[in-house]
């Protein structure tokens, strides 16, 4: 879309009106771009949040869930449950 507003722009050069509608239309896509690309990277960020929560919290029961076991015998047992 910006190359054929550049081709626009080169074959329409000479007319102001026409080139000041063309160079606002770049404007606004370019903008447009922006924002897409920013919403992508919010939601990236989101989803990485949310995924270190997750992470967090399994690491914390399961920090939790081992220290009540009282012999290498229950490790042992309780290891092959979360592998």
């Amino acid at each position: 879309m910006l190359v054929q507003l550049e081709e626009l722009e080169s074959q329409f050069s000479q007319h102001d009106e026409f080139l000041d509608d063309i160079l606002s239309k770049r404007e606004e896509l370019l903008e447009t771009f922006e924002a897409h690309k920013q919403s992508l990277l919010d939601d990236r960020q989101r989803r990485s949040q949310s995924l270190l929560t997750a992470a967090n919290r399994l690491l914390e029961n399961l920090q939790r869930r081992t220290t009540r076991l009282q012999s290498q015998d229950e490790l042992n047992a309780f290891l092959p449950l979360i592998l």
